[in-house]
């Protein structure tokens, strides 16, 4: 198993810190890699659970419960993702943000 040793530090990352989103993120993507859809789904949530300000959670959620089946709670996500996307600022402004002109 080419993720086993990765898998096995993550765990014990949980151990020391079970509330650090990236952590459950990173198993999370090794699940899927590993065809453990459930278990990805799972990871994803409690990584969003963490730290439900990282809007990448919501697409992996909504990507997780499509490719398993569960229609309607990857429709609701869509909505809220899209809900949240129109409350943004346009994309060439959002590339200045953080940019001094001098």
């Amino acid at each position: 198993d080419e993720f086993k040793e990765a898998e096995e530090a993550l765990r014990k990352a949980l151990k020391i810190n079970d509330k650090l989103a990236d952590i459950h993120t990173n198993l999370a993507l090794i699940y899927w890699q590993k065809g453990m859809y459930e278990e990805a789904l799972m990871a994803t949530k409690w990584a969003n659970a963490c730290d439900p300000s990282k809007p990448y959670l919501k697409t992996m959620l909504g990507i997780f419960h499509l490719h398993i089946g569960h229609h309607q709670q990857a429709i609701d996500l869509s909505k809220e993702i899209e809900e949240k996307a129109q409350n943004l600022p346009p994309f060439e402004e959002m590339l200045t943000i953080g940019v001094s002109e001098d």
